[in-house]
């Protein structure tokens, strides 16, 4: 008779367990990172009534339910925390408990603590890595992630690009098949993005053999600030520079002879296209009525190159310099001569002013 309680009553806690981890799971729908559990019923064991073992068994009812987590992959979502992760597949978060004990959690909403630590959303420090000069060292032994908060880093132009892509070898020559275009975001020395466009062609004459080029769109080959970030960045070596800083900051470097020649003659050399691996459009900068008239192409060098912030003796002394034979230049046809507007815009980068940029 007692027994008939006791099951009933075995019957209502395992179900009111159940109805529990169903209200946790509900309660948790948005939880980042939470885990569904699932409930296990087993009955206890029976009572055999009877001489051996008897023909009646009675049991004792359900045992207390075990509840088991549910470790399938969820849906993954777009946020707009910029420090918010996500794991696909199997793995977790590594954090730092109370006392410095490890834990574990697929939750990825982070957020930053006062430190500049990346936390979880309960203040655990997200334990990982940090890649040094250029390096990351897994081997050593995690420690806390943290951001900069309020600081300025140096931005790192792309150095490398490259594509993981299939081409058809069956193209025929002439054919949309023979043609394949992709791009890439790029960044340069200031932290802008660029789009470079990729188009592979089938090469006619050698089978399996793809030709490409790049392209840029012709906004950033007309806007003449690209250009001067990157005749900076390439300039740095010949300078002297010490990055992120810039130039030495020190007369030396700055007024010495030969430090003066040496940047006159690498602007000289790089607006006339005469350095390795470099090429500049003097035509897109200055236009094409810059090679008829020595005083167009010194204004526009001054504009595009200096914004028109050049002091009067600077600008004297560039308007002496469109004198020299080498600025006009004949043509072996006719006594029609033109202007090197790439000179005058090597004069210009060599100016004091371009070099304070």
């Amino acid at each position: 008779m007692f027994t008939s309680f006791s099951t009933a009553l075995s019957a209502l806690s395992a179900t009111s367990t159940a109805i529990d981890v169903v209200g946790n799971n509900l309660a948790n729908l948005n939880t980042p990172g939470f885990k569904t559990s699932v409930v296990s019923f087993h009955d206890l064991v029976t009572q055999s009534l009877g001489a051996g073992l008897g023909d009646t068994q009675v049991g004792f009812g359900v045992g207390t339910p075990l509840t088991l987590r549910q470790f399938s992959q969820g849906a993954l979502q777009t946020t707009g925390g910029t420090l918010d992760a996500a794991i696909q597949g199997d793995g977790f978060f590594l954090v730092q408990g109370q006392n410095s004990s490890i834990e574990y959690t697929r939750g990825g909403n982070f957020q930053v603590d006062k430190d500049g630590n990346l936390t979880t959303a309960t203040g655990e420090q997200l334990q990982g890595w940090t890649q040094a000069n250029g390096t990351l060292d897994t081997n050593t032994n995690p420690g806390s992630i943290t951001v900069p908060v309020g600081t300025v880093q140096p931005p790192k132009p792309t150095g490398s690009i490259a594509f993981d892509i299939n081409l058809n070898a069956a193209a025929q020559n002439g054919t949309a098949d023979s043609t394949y275009a992709t791009s890439v975001t790029v960044y340069d020395s200031l932290g802008n993005s660029h789009i470079v466009t990729a188009t592979f062609t089938k090469d006619a004459n050698t089978p399996l053999t793809w030709n490409y080029s790049l392209s840029i769109p012709d906004a950033d080959v007309k806007n003449p600030r690209p250009f001067i970030n990157a005749i900076a960045g390439m300039g740095e070596p010949l300078y002297q520079c010490q990055p992120p800083t810039g130039y030495k900051d020190d007369a030396a470097t700055w007024v010495n002879t030969g430090a003066l020649l040496n940047r006159l003659n690498y602007s000289l050399t790089l607006a006339g296209n005469r350095l390795r691996g470099a090429r500049v459009d003097i035509t897109t900068l200055l236009g094409d009525d810059a090679y008829n008239d020595s005083k167009i192409a010194l204004d526009r060098s001054i504009e595009k190159l200096l914004d028109n912030n050049v002091a009067e003796g600077t600008r004297q002394t560039l308007e002496k310099q469109l004198d020299d034979p080498t600025i006009l230049q004949a043509s072996l046809d006719d006594k029609i001569t033109k202007v090197n507007a790439g000179t005058v815009a090597g004069l210009v980068l060599g100016a004091p002013e371009f070099q304070r940029r």
